[in-house]
C-alpha cells in the first residue's frame, strides 16, 4: 500500500468533507429552526397580548362613552336646576303676596 493518496481515497476524502458540511449546515438549520420557533412563539404571546389590549381599549371607550353620557345628563340637570333657582324668588315674592292676601 502506498503512502500517497489514490484518487479514489481522495474521492472518498473529499466527500466525507462535503457530507460533514452538508450534516453541519443541517445541524445550524435546525438549530435555526428551532429558533424560529421561538420567534414563532413569541409572535404568538405578542399576538395575544396586543388582542388583550384591543380588548382593554374598546372597554375604556365604552366607559369613556358613558361617563360622557352620564356628564351630559349631569349638565342638564344642572341647569334645570339653576333655572329653578332663578324662578326661586319669583315664587316666593309670589307666595308672601298670597299669604298677605289671606
Amino acid at each position: 500500500m502506498s503512502l500517497k493518496p489514490t484518487t479514489v481515497e481522495e474521492a472518498q476524502t473529499d466527500i466525507r468533507e462535503h457530507a460533514q458540511g452538508i450534516v453541519t449546515e443541517l445541524g445550524s438549520l435546525v438549530h435555526e429552526a428551532s429558533g424560529g420557533s421561538e420567534i414563532r412563539d413569541t409572535l404568538m404571546r405578542v399576538a395575544k397580548q396586543t388582542a388583550a389590549l384591543d380588548s382593554c381599549i374598546r372597554d375604556t371607550q365604552q366607559s369613556l362613552l358613558a361617563a360622557q353620557n352620564t356628564v351630559v345628563r349631569l349638565a342638564s340637570k344642572v341647569e334645570d336646576t339653576n333655572e329653578q333657582l332663578k324662578a326661586l324668588p319669583k315664587v316666593i315674592d309670589i307666595v308672601k303676596v298670597a299669604s298677605a292676601d289671606l
